[in-house]
């Protein structure tokens, strides 16, 4: 069943419609908080799928005014785009450092290559998109065959399996992956737009779970550690008047006094770029506007020089 007399599945174009929405809130949220490396890397993958949907829908359509070739040729080019970034997202994503070689090198080499010069060059030549097809895909088949084993390596060593078994998560990330090796498949036999809208996108739809799954967890660890962060605040004694006053007389920001605060109690720069959620640099950075501000250059003066109740001189 196709939508608005075009070559589309209608599976396909509800799949779209969610993923177009989900995709506008992870932007949203991603403008939020421009950090989570994690979700950016989370919404290039959903926008690449995105894109692989609706090529992969309406190409090819006789009717549209683009030519057959560059449809096709779009189309699968959409595809090899999704399967390139792949082992890149789970290198970057899921921090899973051994795909380093296959994230930057072995993609080109193995999939946007064969891709160029089977589908890009023999089909413009020769018009035979199957054959130009098969030929591309059999590399691609054989090469995705290697990193899902590596992945499937990389899982395994992440989640540090013990003697108690398998946990639900590594076999979901397993079933996430394997989607992505029967892309080769489904090009080499031409199965239908709606086999192949329905393995890929369930591949994307366990990813997706996995993601928020971890950011919930996520979430609940940020609480949990502006609790511990609010305990040790309640610590400081009843010198917190003249502290405080101290570092308005110096004309300290408002982050620069969460973070002297925390030195104050003696927590690491580690700790401090944990507990508010920033960078390790971005601390050291902001101590050391504070060194300038208040001309001291270690940690005890500047505390001592918070601590003091003696009066001052206009600076």
């Amino acid at each position: 069943m196709n939508v608005f007399d075009t070559e589309m599945h209608l599976v396909t174009f509800l799949f779209v419609i969610a993923e177009s929405v989900l995709l506008l809130f992870q932007t949203f949220y991603l403008l939020s908080r421009p950090s989570e490396k994690r979700r950016l890397y989370f919404v290039i993958l959903l926008f690449l799928l995105i894109l692989y949907n609706i090529t992969g829908g309406l190409f090819p359509d006789p009717n549209l005014s683009i030519d057959i070739k560059v449809q096709n040729i779009l189309a699968y080019g959409t595809g090899f785009s999704m399967a390139c970034y792949f082992p890149y997202y789970f290198y970057k994503g899921w921090e899973l450092k051994e795909l380093r070689f296959h994230a930057f090198y072995g993609v080109w080499l193995f999939l946007f290559l064969p891709y160029l010069a089977f589908i890009g060059i023999e089909y413009m030549f020769t018009g035979d998109l199957i054959s130009s097809v098969q030929h591309g895909v059999a590399i691609a088949f054989i090469y995705a065959i290697v990193v899902m084993l590596k992945m499937f390596k990389a899982i395994s060593m992440k989640y540090a399996l013990d003697n108690s078994g398998w946990t639900a998560d590594v076999y979901l990330t397993y079933f996430a992956i394997i989607p992505w090796i029967a892309l080769p498949l489904i090009s080499f036999f031409q199965l239908s737009q709606f086999v192949e809208v329905m393995v890929t996108n369930l591949g994307f739809t366990i990813i997706t779970f996995l993601f928020s799954r971890n950011n919930i967890i996520k979430s609940w660890e940020e609480e949990r550690q502006l609790a511990s962060l609010n305990g040790n605040l309640s610590l400081l004694d009843s010198s917190s008047d003249v502290f405080l006053n101290n570092c308005q007389y110096y004309n300290l920001t408002a982050r620069e006094i969460e973070i002297v605060t925390l030195i104050r109690i003696g927590q690491t720069y580690k700790s401090i770029a944990t507990d508010l959620f920033i960078a390790e640099k971005t601390v050291a950075k902001h101590v050391q506007n504070v060194y300038r501000k208040m001309d001291v250059s270690n940690k005890m003066e500047l505390v001592g020089k918070l601590e003091d109740n003696q009066p001052k001189t206009e600076i």
